[in-house]
Parts: structure tokens; C-alpha cells; sequence
């Protein structure tokens, strides 16, 4: 059936990135750019000449999608549980890269062996501060080997409690993406019971279950339910303010 099933990321994007979507009020962007942007700033240096600042392709841009792949942990960490770990590194240091680019700079070189450039990303804040939300899309398609993407995905370990520049979140939706089905686990309030509950079309009816009451069983690393570990996830985590219980 057409529409039966699409691909959730793209969907999301459009729905979130006020840069894919045309304001009736330039002054007022929809979405408001602080519920979810941030801005990247990336760096260029080529391999021969790391001290030597250049052009990036993309210099400074805002974001509304953080996205995590598996090369970004084997550059600062072997150990892919450890996100906030990665996140607070993205967000001071920032994250080196290979681009496939060649330097353009340097003297010229065997074709064998060019000059690459590398990337620094890093996620500032400056432009309007921390955001309402943090949304994280965490990719494993360049994961050829199917075994070691799923590998990889069942290690990620996320924390409950998150900080970002400074700011304390709460993590409140983890989506899971299989390659032809979406479904999700939600920290919110249903019918009074306030927990975490799974929304899967393909389990239970339907019907939207409660996993657990605990509200930090939200955490932690997640497989997928439908007989494979998925090979996407989405997250949503939410600014905490100070003595607030968040339910969606």
C-alpha cells in the first residue's frame, strides 16, 4: 500500500529544521529555531599541514538534527556506550574527521597519495543558546557488514539524565527504525499512569503498552522488537527545569 511505510528520518527532518520550511513571517520561523537548533562549526586543516587553517564547505551552519555515526566514536573513544562522553567532546573540543576531499593547497602529489583534509565539528551554542530540545539521529547505514551494525546499535547506552553546554535534559522518546517499520518508547502520562510505554502497530494490537513505571527504564541500551536490532534510532531529550517531572 503507497504510504504504508517511508522512511522516518527525512520525515522528521522536514518537520523540525525551520531551514526546510517557508515562513508566512520571516521574523518568526516555524519551527521557532530555539526548540531545536544548535549551530556546527566545523574546521579544515589538510594532513601535511594541521597548523594551517582552511576554508571548510560548510563553515559555520545551524542544525536541528544531531546526527551520530560510528566513525565519530572510533575518532575520540573505542567504547560506543559512552554518548555522553562523545557529546561532551562535540560540544568543547569537537570531532575529528577525514573528509574525502583533497587539499587543493599544498604542492602537488602522486595521485596515490593525496592530501587529505580534516574536518573539526563542534556544536556551539552562542547563536541564541541551548535549546528547548535535543534531537539525535543515530545512523548505522554506512555499517556495511550487517552483524557489525547491529553490534554496534545494540552498545549504545543512553543516559537518562543528559548535559548539553551547561544545561541538564531529560530523555524522553527513543525511536527505532528497522529498514521497514518505525515504532517507539515514550516517557509520558497515559490514563494517569505516568511511565515509560512502548507504541508499536505490530505488537499488542496496536495498543500502546506500559514497559515500565520507572521512568529511568527509558535508558540504557535498547534492541529492537521485531526479531533484529534496528538499525536506527531517534531521540528526543528534553531541557529539565529544576524540580519538574517531564511526561509527554
Amino acid at each position: 500500500m503507497p504510504g504504508a511505510f517511508a522512511s522516518c528520518n527525512l520525515f522528521i527532518d522536514l518537520l523540525i529544521d525551520p531551514s526546510t520550511r517557508k515562513a508566512t513571517n520571516s521574523k518568526h520561523p516555524y519551527p521557532a529555531r530555539e526548540l531545536f537548533t544548535v549551530t556546527e562549526v566545523c574546521t579544515a586543516t589538510c594532513q601535511e599541514q594541521p597548523l594551517t587553517a582552511q576554508p571548510h564547505p560548510c563553515g559555520s551552519r545551524e542544525i536541528a538534527v544531531m546526527r551520530i555515526q560510528k566513525d565519530m566514536f572510533e575518532a575520540e573513544t573505542d567504547d560506543t556506550s559512552l554518548i555522553q562522553s562523545l557529546m561532551t567532546t562535540w560540544t568543547t573540543d569537537g570531532i575529528t574527521s577525514v573528509l574525502g576531499l583533497c587539499c587543493k593547497t599544498c604542492t602537488s602529489v602522486k595521485k596515490a597519495d593525496p592530501h587529505k583534509i580534516i574536518e573539526k565539528s563542534r556544536l556551539s551554542v552562542d547563536n541564541g543558546g541551548p535549546p528547548q530540545h535535543l534531537y539525535m539521529l543515530v545512523h548505522a547505514a554506512l555499517i556495511i557488514d550487517e552483524l557489525a551494525q547491529q553490534s554496534f546499535m545494540a552498545s549504545l547506552d543512553f543516559p537518562f539524565k543528559w548535559d548539553f553546554h551547561g544545561v541538564g535534559y531529560t530523555l524522553f522518546s527513543l525511536g527505532f527504525w528497522n529498514g521497514t517499520h518505525y515504532w517507539t518508547k515514550m516517557f509520558k502520562n497515559i490514563g494517569r499512569i505516568s511511565g515509560v510505554w512502548m507504541h508499536n502497530d505490530r505488537a499488542n494490537g496496536g495498543i500502546a503498552r506500559l514497559v515500565s513505571p520507572d521512568h529511568t527504564q527509558l535508558a540504557g541500551a535498547s534492541v529492537g522488537l521485531l526479531g533484529r536490532i534496528d538499525t536506527v534510532k531517534y531521540m528526543y531529550i528534553k531541557r529539565s527545569l529544576e524540580g519538574e517531572i517531564n511526561c509527554k
